[in-house]
């Protein structure tokens, strides 16, 4: 992934996420079900969130 990254970048190529970036490279990109808790912190609103996860987990809920 670091690679394709890496390659958007200096190709100036728009990409909008990993997955994208591993897309334009022409490799397969498998979805897969995940933990509705496992945030992508991307705004400070998210880290809020994250942190009132860790918070609720620490406390047994």
């Amino acid at each position: 992934m670091k690679a394709a990254l890496q390659s958007a970048l200096e190709q100036e190529a728009p990409v909008t996420d990993d997955a994208s970036a591993v897309e334009r490279l022409g490799k397969v990109v498998f979805l897969v079900e995940g933990e509705e808790e496992n945030l992508k912190i991307t705004t400070p609103m998210d880290l809020i969130l994250a942190e009132a996860i860790v918070k609720a987990r620490e406390e047994g809920r």
